[in-house]
């Protein structure tokens, strides 16, 4: 449960793509101001009350229906003494309801398999409030139940005044984990600046403490009977359910209610323009970041795209922010990169505002280099502006926005139903057009290719405008260069800049193929559908097809060594450089004539290492499996030697962590981590610092990796999806049957023997001065992996959530939120980890410890009751039943087996397993692992 969905707020105040267009339309019989057609499969309508819906049967995931109850009322309808309530009232939903008394109905759900917070969850924010309630229909009942969860929420919440009170202090614990931090700070002075003169300016989702401390209940259901009314919501319902009952389900729980006789209309409200350009300076000395938001406002309020011609502009816009984009991106390459990282994205207004969109420029800076990176963002604006984008890039772009489409569209049937609610649920409150994915493909491979040059410049003029210009700027650095007046001065500067220029793109990956091995072995394990090739050269390559996602294969490959094979000493210096080597580029192509190159492909292949292992891992449409192998080929054999390029990572890397050590959850992971690795001299800390990046050895880091795949044999690849098994054969003979190998020489990882020290004691670690602790619990040790007691250890875990939600969050409303998990691990060595995590109050932190630490001894003592044993059972039937249907499960399972060395026939086997552990074997666990060897860490204010 949250006060902004995910996409919503950032310190960087990033969304997505404008749906408004700039341009003027002309009343002319066009196809291109036709409209924009529903999608023919959503069935799409509304009550006579005023209530929308939207019902698309959808069996993928089987079994599965996802519900949303959406009421367009959030914090911009509050009154001044009622800030704060539209995200207290979504949190009562949950705290009793007229068929669901107190918290009934979590415990329903959980019987379903539906877990609150992780599937149960919903949002508040500055314009509706959305709930989301996900429903396993293996039961046909649970559908019918779901609605009546949903017309409850919107109807019937009891808001007892009991319940009422207790949860006043699971809401301010929520206030305080969300909001104690130097970005929220930085965040709400951003967006009174930004938003000035608006109700988004005074109206945070998340209120004020002293409305949420003391309004009195009568207030809340006042807000309640206001709002939550049939002409401000919308149901959806996307899942394994046909349109009929859909309908009838829908008619029959909401198609009763009426609205208000007097309805408050809802709030409406506007961010002016400016003509002179607006700039801010925030300083916060405990930001780790300093950030620069370039913000170029529309001159108009959105006008939703209801047109082709509409959305034809609004891939312009994509065309417009990739293009730049990629010019940022390249300045990358540079040993002395002008800034750690920038992106361009066109969007609601700092990603807030729904009816002002803006371009958002927005770029991180190096200590001290806030300046150099605002001139940086300003020469390539002028470059833009002065003599706009080429003919090339534009060509690429449309190439990579066809590429991106071909993917989403060949699996078109196949859509997720969370995410096809996601997008009803932004159709409803942003009026995102809802077509056809076919209609999609079909416009734009007609459209694309018709935009031009000129469309494009155009709107960068259109954006880059003296007017409407906002310059934020966030740092730690109180002695920055950049101050208003320096910033304005530099604002108005135009000098001329050279146009842009880059290198003749490249036309192939390699220039000669290499010499392909053969298959010399071919094995088909047929309870698991799954070919193996053993190689000429001791690679192995399993191959298991499936048609859960008809244009993505997911691959991995492993072998055994990994960081392991490292001495102490040469693991120390070369740690933090492994990452930087890939950004070198292969066969002398560099990382963005690479990504030139590939712009109309489709996947992505990366280094995968850990203690244990090494191997690659990614993914392809099946179109582009020559070109992805053939990098897999050129990644193994051909990275480039260039200490250029990793000066320029260095460089990036660290301005990115120079300043964690102010970051107080960063200090706390890192001080509790040296304090558990305190005799590991491999142990390198949470974060790198200064030092670290500066004894990073790279001439070492890329020997060791040449050294590594010198030798392939017993690299075991794995590719899951659906591809011609004959051609994945050839090219895998050809790109890894032709990779360097000594069949002399076997695979090995090295255990060291370190160990952490889970000596019983407790840290505490003072940091920063928010009114904010953190507090985090672990048990380990060595054992003997086994199977069945690492299920049993995912059962405490589960069971652990339920009761410490119930006891620290419910009952004395001292957490908003708490994570338990618990785990047995085979590789490097067989261990046990368990462990507790939650924000609190600081004053409440130790007997919140002690509360967790209770309800743990009193599990060990009972062990889970039955009623708990059915929830987890039926939770991880539920989510594995789904998990079965995707590539990447598949994948994981199989490659996980190859690193344990366990039987992958054991994938067959969980249901079997889940239903055969019982209450008193995750007891015995519990009693074996969790009465000793535990370290207590506490953050806590200075």
């Amino acid at each position: 449960m949250s006060f902004y969905p995910k996409h919503q707020l950032s310190i960087a105040f990033v969304l997505g793509i404008s749906l408004s267009s700039p341009m003027t339309h002309a009343r002319v019989i066009d196809p291109l101001y036709g409209p924009i057609p529903v999608d023919e499969k959503l069935i799409k309508g509304q009550l006579e009350n005023g209530l929308n819906y939207y019902i698309l049967p959808n069996k993928t995931p089987e079994k599965k229906v996802e519900l949303r109850l959406i009421v367009k009322a959030g914090s911009l309808n509050e009154r001044d003494d009622e800030q704060g309530l539209a995200h207290f009232m979504e949190h009562m939903a949950f705290n009793g309801t007229a068929h669901f008394p107190k918290h009934e109905l979590t415990n329903q759900l959980e019987q379903m398999g539906v877990q609150f917070g992780a599937d149960l969850n919903a949002y508040t924010g500055f314009n509706e409030t959305v709930y989301i309630l996900p429903i396993p229909t293996a039961n046909p009942k649970n559908l019918s139940t779901g609605m009546q969860i949903l017309e409850d929420w919107a109807f019937n919440a009891s808001l007892d005044r009991t319940e009422i009170e207790q949860e006043r202090g699971v809401v301010l614990e929520e206030w305080r984990a969300s909001t104690q931090n130097p970005e929220s700070r930085i965040m709400e002075q951003s967006i009174g600046v930004m938003a000035k003169g608006s109700t988004y300016a005074k109206r945070l989702p998340i209120g004020k403490t002293e409305v949420i401390e003391h309004a009195p209940p009568e207030r809340l259901r006042d807000f309640y009977h206001r709002w939550y009314r049939p002409n401000l919501m919308a149901v959806v319902m996307v899942g394994d359910v046909t349109a009929t009952q859909g309908k009838a389900l829908i008619e029959q729980h909401f198609a009763k209610h009426t609205n208000p006789n007097a309805s408050e209309p809802l709030a409406k409200s506007s961010v002016p323009n400016n003509q002179e350009p607006v700039v801010a300076i925030f300083k916060d000395k405990d930001l780790t970041a300093n950030t620069i938001t370039w913000l170029q406002k529309e001159q108009n309020d959105t006008v939703l795209s209801r047109d082709v011609r509409g959305y034809v502009n609004d891939q312009k816009r994509t065309l417009l922010t990739q293009m730049m984009n990629h010019r940022l991106s390249a300045l990358l390459d540079s040993p002395t990169p002008p800034f750690v990282g920038a992106v361009v994205q066109i969007g609601d207004l700092g990603g807030i505002v729904r009816n002002k969109q803006a371009l958002h420029l927005i770029a991180t800076a190096a200590p001290g280099q806030q300046k150099s990176t605002l001139e940086a963002l300003q020469r390539e604006v002028l470059r833009v502006l002065q003599h706009g984008f080429t003919q090339p890039e534009l060509d690429r772009s449309v190439k990579e926005m066809l590429a991106d489409m071909q993917t989403q569209f060949i699996n078109r049937d196949k859509a997720e139903s969370a995410s096809k609610a996601a997008e009803y649920v932004r159709g409803e409150t942003e009026g995102e057009p809802l077509p056809s994915l076919a209609w999609e493909e079909r416009t734009l491979r007609s459209e694309l290719p018709k935009i031009n040059l000129n469309d494009i410049n155009a709107l960068a003029r259109y954006y880059f405008t003296p007017e409407n210009r906002m310059i934020l700027v966030a740092g730690n650095d109180s002695t920055a260069a950049l101050s208003e007046k320096s910033i304005t001065t530099l604002l108005g500067q135009t000098p001329e800049v050279e146009p842009y220029g880059e290198k003749p793109d490249a036309t192939r990956l390699l220039t000669t193929p290499p010499k392909a091995g053969k298959t010399i072995a071919t094995t088909f394990d047929k309870a698991l559908n799954l070919t193996t090739w053993t190689l000429s050269n001791g690679v192995k390559v399993s191959y298991k097809p499936t048609d859960f996602n008809q244009d993505r294969i997911e691959f991995a490959s492993t072998m055994a060594g990994g960081f392991s094979r490292l001495s102490d000493e040469d693991w120390q210096r070369t740690h933090w450089a492994f990452d930087a080597l890939p950004e070198a580029g292969v066969n002398g192509l560099s990382k963005t004539q690479l990504s030139r190159l590939l712009s109309d492909k489709v996947g992505q292949v990366e280094l995968d290492a850990d203690d244990t292992q090494q191997g690659v891992h990614g993914f392809f449409a099946p179109k582009d499996a020559e070109t992805f192998l053939t990098l897999t080929h050129s990644l193994l054999t051909g990275l480039n030697n260039n200490p250029d390029s990793f000066k320029g990572v260095l460089e990036r890397n660290m301005a990115a962590t120079a300043n964690l050590e102010r970051d107080r959850m960063a200090t706390f992971q890192d001080t509790f981590e040296r304090n558990l690795n305190r005799n590991n001299p491999r142990f390198h800390g949470a974060y790198p610092n200064a030092n670290a990046w500066k004894n990073s050895d790279y001439a070492l880091a890329y020997r060791n990796f040449r050294q590594a795949f010198a030798n392939v044999n017993g690299l075991h690849f794995t590719f899951v999806g659906k591809i011609e098994p004959k051609e994945l054969q050839r090219l895998s003979e050809l790109y890894l049957g032709s990779l360097p190998s000594d069949a002399s020489q076997s695979p090995h990882f090295k255990d060291h023997g370190y160990r952490p020290d889970f000596t019983n004691r407790t840290i505490e670690v003072k940091k920063g001065k928010e009114p904010l602790s953190l507090v985090h619990i672990e048990f380990g040790g060595e054992t003997v992996y086994d199977p069945k007691e690492r299920m049993a250890m995912d059962a405490i875990g589960y069971v652990m959530t339920m009761r410490l939600l119930n006891q620290l969050r419910e009952a004395q409303g001292g957490v908003y939120s708490i994570e338990v998990s618990g785990q047995i691990i085979k590789q490097p060595y067989g261990r046990y980890a368990f462990a507790i995590d939650f924000p609190c109050e600081p004053a409440k932190a130790d007997a919140l410890t002690q509360s967790a630490l209770q309800e743990l001894k009193q599990f060990i003592t009972a062990g889970p009751t039955s009623q708990e044993m059915d929830k987890f059972r039926q939770a991880r039937t539920v989510s594995r039943r789904e998990e079965v249907k995707t590539n990447a499960f598949w994948l994981s399972q199989l490659q996980g087996a190859l690193k344990n060395g366990s039987d992958p026939k054991d994938i067959l086997s969980y249901e079997n397993r889940l239903n055969a552990l019982s209450a008193a074997d995750v007891q015995k666990v519990a009693r074996n692992y969790l009465t000793d060897h535990m370290v207590i860490a506490v953050l806590k204010p200075e």
